[in-house]
Protein backbone atom coordinates (compact mmCIF):
# COMPACT_ATOMS: atom_id res chain seq x y z
CA UNK A 1 0.00 0.00 0.00
CA UNK A 2 2.90 2.36 0.70
CA UNK A 3 4.20 1.76 -2.82
CA UNK A 4 0.79 2.60 -4.28
CA UNK A 5 0.51 5.87 -2.34
CA UNK A 6 4.06 6.87 -3.29
CA UNK A 7 3.42 6.10 -6.97
CA UNK A 8 0.18 8.07 -6.95
CA UNK A 9 1.75 11.12 -5.32
CA UNK A 10 4.73 11.04 -7.68
CA UNK A 11 2.52 10.72 -10.76
CA UNK A 12 0.47 13.72 -9.69
CA UNK A 13 3.59 15.76 -8.98
CA UNK A 14 5.20 14.88 -12.30
CA UNK A 15 2.12 15.68 -14.35
CA UNK A 16 1.82 19.09 -12.69
CA UNK A 17 5.04 20.27 -14.41
CA UNK A 18 4.20 19.65 -18.05
CA UNK A 19 6.41 20.67 -20.94
CA UNK A 20 3.28 21.79 -22.81
CA UNK A 21 0.38 23.12 -20.80
CA UNK A 22 -2.01 20.38 -19.76
CA UNK A 23 -5.69 20.78 -20.54
CA UNK A 24 -8.57 19.52 -18.43
CA UNK A 25 -8.85 16.63 -20.92
CA UNK A 26 -5.15 15.77 -20.41
CA UNK A 27 -5.54 15.62 -16.64
CA UNK A 28 -8.81 13.69 -16.90
CA UNK A 29 -7.32 11.10 -19.25
CA UNK A 30 -4.26 10.73 -17.02
CA UNK A 31 -6.48 10.21 -13.97
CA UNK A 32 -8.43 7.53 -15.87
CA UNK A 33 -5.14 5.91 -16.89
CA UNK A 34 -3.90 5.82 -13.31
CA UNK A 35 -7.24 4.45 -12.07
CA UNK A 36 -7.19 1.71 -14.71
CA UNK A 37 -3.66 0.78 -13.63
CA UNK A 38 -4.85 0.49 -10.01
CA UNK A 39 -7.69 -1.84 -11.04
CA UNK A 40 -5.32 -4.00 -13.12
CA UNK A 41 -2.81 -3.99 -10.26
CA UNK A 42 -5.40 -5.30 -7.80
CA UNK A 43 -6.67 -7.90 -10.26
CA UNK A 44 -3.14 -9.09 -10.98
CA UNK A 45 -2.53 -9.52 -7.26
CA UNK A 46 -5.73 -11.59 -7.10
CA UNK A 47 -4.56 -13.75 -10.01
CA UNK A 48 -1.30 -14.40 -8.16
CA UNK A 49 -3.28 -15.89 -5.26
CA UNK A 50 -5.14 -18.45 -7.40
CA UNK A 51 -3.34 -21.47 -8.81
CA UNK A 52 -6.11 -22.08 -11.38
CA UNK A 53 -5.50 -18.63 -12.96
CA UNK A 54 -2.41 -17.33 -14.67
CA UNK A 55 -1.12 -13.94 -15.73
CA UNK A 56 -0.86 -13.33 -19.48
CA UNK A 57 1.61 -10.43 -19.26
CA UNK A 58 4.87 -11.97 -20.54
CA UNK A 59 7.00 -9.62 -18.43
CA UNK A 60 5.33 -10.72 -15.18
CA UNK A 61 5.13 -14.41 -16.05
CA UNK A 62 2.27 -16.79 -15.34
CA UNK A 63 2.57 -16.77 -11.52
CA UNK A 64 4.34 -13.60 -10.35
CA UNK A 65 4.76 -12.82 -6.67
CA UNK A 66 3.24 -9.70 -5.13
CA UNK A 67 6.59 -7.89 -4.91
CA UNK A 68 7.14 -8.20 -8.67
CA UNK A 69 3.55 -7.13 -9.34
CA UNK A 70 3.92 -4.12 -7.05
CA UNK A 71 7.17 -3.00 -8.69
CA UNK A 72 5.71 -3.39 -12.17
CA UNK A 73 2.56 -1.35 -11.54
CA UNK A 74 4.23 1.29 -9.36
CA UNK A 75 6.74 1.72 -12.17
CA UNK A 76 4.05 2.19 -14.79
CA UNK A 77 2.20 4.64 -12.55
CA UNK A 78 5.38 6.73 -12.47
CA UNK A 79 6.47 6.25 -16.08
CA UNK A 80 3.15 6.89 -17.76
CA UNK A 81 2.69 10.54 -16.69
CA UNK A 82 6.38 11.24 -17.38
CA UNK A 83 5.99 10.06 -20.96
CA UNK A 84 2.71 11.98 -21.29
CA UNK A 85 4.43 15.06 -19.92
CA UNK A 86 7.08 15.03 -22.64
CA UNK A 87 4.66 14.36 -25.49
CA UNK A 88 3.39 17.52 -27.16
CA UNK A 89 -0.18 18.56 -26.55
CA UNK A 90 -0.73 18.84 -30.29
CA UNK A 91 1.30 18.43 -33.44
CA UNK A 92 0.44 19.45 -36.99
CA UNK A 93 0.82 16.60 -39.49
CA UNK A 94 -0.04 17.66 -43.04
CA UNK A 95 -2.61 20.10 -41.75
CA UNK A 96 -4.17 17.60 -39.34
CA UNK A 97 -4.07 18.43 -35.63
CA UNK A 98 -2.70 15.29 -33.97
CA UNK A 99 -2.63 15.06 -30.18
CA UNK A 100 0.23 12.70 -29.23
CA UNK A 101 -0.33 13.04 -25.48
CA UNK A 102 -4.00 12.10 -25.77
CA UNK A 103 -3.22 9.26 -28.17
CA UNK A 104 -0.76 7.83 -25.64
CA UNK A 105 -3.32 8.14 -22.84
CA UNK A 106 -6.26 6.74 -24.81
CA UNK A 107 -4.18 3.85 -26.15
CA UNK A 108 -3.08 2.93 -22.63
CA UNK A 109 -6.63 3.21 -21.28
CA UNK A 110 -7.80 0.92 -24.10
CA UNK A 111 -5.19 -1.72 -23.27
CA UNK A 112 -5.99 -1.57 -19.56
CA UNK A 113 -9.75 -1.65 -20.15
CA UNK A 114 -9.47 -4.73 -22.34
CA UNK A 115 -7.33 -6.50 -19.72
CA UNK A 116 -9.43 -5.56 -16.71
CA UNK A 117 -12.74 -6.31 -18.40
CA UNK A 118 -11.43 -9.72 -19.45
CA UNK A 119 -10.34 -10.36 -15.88
CA UNK A 120 -13.72 -9.21 -14.57
CA UNK A 121 -15.51 -11.63 -16.89
CA UNK A 122 -13.33 -14.43 -15.49
CA UNK A 123 -14.38 -13.52 -11.94
CA UNK A 124 -11.07 -11.94 -10.95
CA UNK A 125 -11.40 -9.58 -7.98
CA UNK A 126 -9.37 -6.56 -6.92
CA UNK A 127 -7.12 -7.67 -4.08
CA UNK A 128 -4.68 -5.43 -2.17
Amino acid sequence: MKTFIFALLMSLAVSAHAADKWSVADFTLEAITEASLVVDWGQTRDIANHSQCYETNPYLGEHPDNAKIDRYFAGWMLIHPIVANYLPEHYDVLGIDVRPRNLWQVWFISVETKATYGNYRLGININF
